[in-house]
């Protein structure tokens, strides 16, 4: 009763392999038919979604997962990709009440754990921006919008999770709830310099007024008793007058613009990573910008033709993005330098890695990489 029956497992597999060839018109037609006469198969609904998101048709994707969440509360997968969804429109309250229903149904889930940062970082930028009267315009759901946050392209957990697999098996009537006493080991934080609330947040106040110079009077002097004339006794100075001003030179003021386009190209590079972890290779390459220095000099063409062999692979991978530092080269360029951690079923690595980015068109792409640096 667990197990997906060969028809479901055969058409959603199909319906993979248009998706990977390209023929994004022809997945959805077959989702289609399909669900005419399954209308409940999970597996087929959730491609439905994420092909409708990629065409654009966002409100038909939040359809599409808001009547899986209806259907299957406890399905983690559809409410992350529906707070995507949220957020690409503006409606960041909607998209924060989403990832926090995901993580509450699994908290073990770091693609949402990983977004619902990334949405934080984005309302307080918002309200910052608009405290500064810096956002002149309302921000559009554009694919820069989407590419902030991670949108699960598949049940990733349905071979490991026992909810989620009996999910995909499951007839009409909804998965039952996972057992109470199922162990689940809570991530830690995902946290990344200078994009939390509490970073930002103190830039949103006025600095303080320099606290005024208070006058010191010199403690009242007694004179031993003597015969002659009481001496004179001068006042000692009082510490006011003896500290001399600093000769530091004062901390340079925080760019906020400056700041904030940083934090968006970090943003940026962790889509990009997310792309890759998600063997999503057409969305992958679009984070390089057209004028890429490849790693050896090798044609553009003969490069992504060696990166589709290599992330088209079977066998799931793992991309991390650790510790990015962000720093102003030029107008619309930005080096991260960062820790990569690569695994995989043959090979793991954590290695030192440098980009350039930049920025076209509102979007920042990779123009360079490098490692060990």
């Amino acid at each position: 009763m667990l197990c997906v029956t060969p028809a479901h497992a055969d058409e959603s597999a199909e319906i993979d392999k248009l998706l990977r060839q390209g023929q994004t018109a022809q997945a959805l037609q077959r989702a289609n038919q399909w669900l005419t006469q399954h209308p409940k198969d999970l597996k087929v609904r959730f491609r439905r979604g994420v092909i409708l998101a990629d065409q654009g048709r966002l409100n038909e994707a939040i359809v599409q997962f808001a009547e899986l969440s209806r259907d299957h509360p406890n399905l983690a997968e559809a409410r992350n990709n529906l707070a995507v969804l949220y957020a690409a429109r503006g409606e960041f309250d909607k998209a924060q009440r989403e990832l926090e229903q995901a993580i509450a149904s699994h908290p073990a889930y770091a693609t949402a754990h990983r977004n619902l940062g990334e949405l934080y970082e984005r309302m307080a930028k918002q309200a910052y921006d608009k405290a500064l009267n810096l956002n002149k315009t309302a921000p559009s759901a554009t694919e820069n919008n989407l590419s902030r946050l991670a949108l699960m392209r598949g049940l990733a957990s349905e071979s490991t999770s026992p909810q989620i697999a009996r999910l995909a098996a499951a007839t009409p009537t909804p998965a039952a709830t996972p057992p109470a006493n199922k162990t689940v080991v809570t991530p830690p934080p995902i946290t990344t310099p200078s994009t939390t609330v509490n970073n930002l947040a103190p830039l949103l106040k006025s600095p303080p007024a320099p606290p005024a110079t208070a006058k010191t009077e010199a403690p009242a002097v007694k004179a031993e008793p003597a015969k002659t004339e009481p001496a004179k006794v001068e006042p000692k100075p009082t510490a006011a007058t003896a500290v001399k001003p600093s000769a530091e030179p004062a901390t340079p003021p925080v760019n906020p613009a400056q700041q904030a386009e940083e934090q968006a190209a970090i943003a940026a590079l962790k889509a990009w990573a997310d792309a890759w972890a998600a063997k999503d290779v057409n969305r992958y390459l679009t984070f390089y910008a057209p004028a890429f220095r490849t790693p050896k000099g090798e044609s553009r063409s003969a490069w992504e033709a060696s990166r589709r062999v290599r992330i088209d692979k079977p066998g799931q991978i793992e991309v991390e993005i650790l510790q990015p530092v962000a720093k102003t080269i030029a107008k619309d360029q930005v080096e991260i330098r960062f820790r990569q951690r690569y695994r995989s079923s043959t090979f793991s690595a954590n290695s030192a890695k440098s980009v350039l980015m930049t920025r076209q068109a509102g979007k920042w792409q990779i123009l360079e990489e490098s490692v060990g640096r």
